[in-house]
């Protein structure tokens, strides 16, 4: 879940920043440089296919992407972003994971314990900003906790306040 997470954000940064270009995201295990993800994890696999480390190797490449996505969101983190993908996408292709789309993952995982309607945790979000803007953060506390019963994760940022299914 934590890849498919990087995976939507990079994705949607790529889509800002280089919408009007379209851009591969392959990369290639032929000859890679030395000392790059790429080479590590030929390496791993070529150590009687030492999976563990691969996947290690994985993380820790989703990890770095999300210190450049952190960084900023700019041509230059995008285009760093858009080598990373290929690149991870090329090892995930040898191990046979990530075949899926961000969206078609979580449309299949996000499947919540009870219905809840959109819309509900839509409005509850504008009362607890409401709250939260008057210092009310014991009612914007409690809508938080009722929603986390619902099963639904808010994550607060610099761009407001967004959800997801505790999945």
């Amino acid at each position: 879940i934590r890849i498919y997470r990087t995976l939507r954000r990079v994705e949607e940064i790529l889509k800002k920043n280089l919408a009007k270009e379209s851009f591969a995201l392959q990369g290639s295990l032929a000859e890679p440089e030395q000392n790059t993800f790429l080479s590590r994890f030929v390496d791993a696999m070529n150590d009687d296919l030492n999976t563990p480390n691969a996947i290690a190797l994985i993380f820790e490449k989703i990890t770095d992407m999300n210190k450049t996505a952190d960084a900023g969101e700019g041509e230059k983190e995008a285009r760093s972003l858009e080598q990373d993908l290929g690149q991870l996408r090329a090892a995930a292709e040898v191990l046979g994971i990530l075949e899926e789309r961000p969206e078609a993952f979580f449309e299949t995982v996000a499947t919540p314990s009870s219905k809840v309607d959109p819309a509900e945790i839509e409005a509850l979000i504008e009362k607890r900003a409401k709250a939260r803007t008057e210092k009310n953060f014991a009612m914007a506390d409690d809508i938080r906790k009722l929603l986390k019963e619902k099963g639904i994760v808010l994550e607060d940022g610099p761009k407001g306040t967004s959800w997801r299914y505790d999945i």
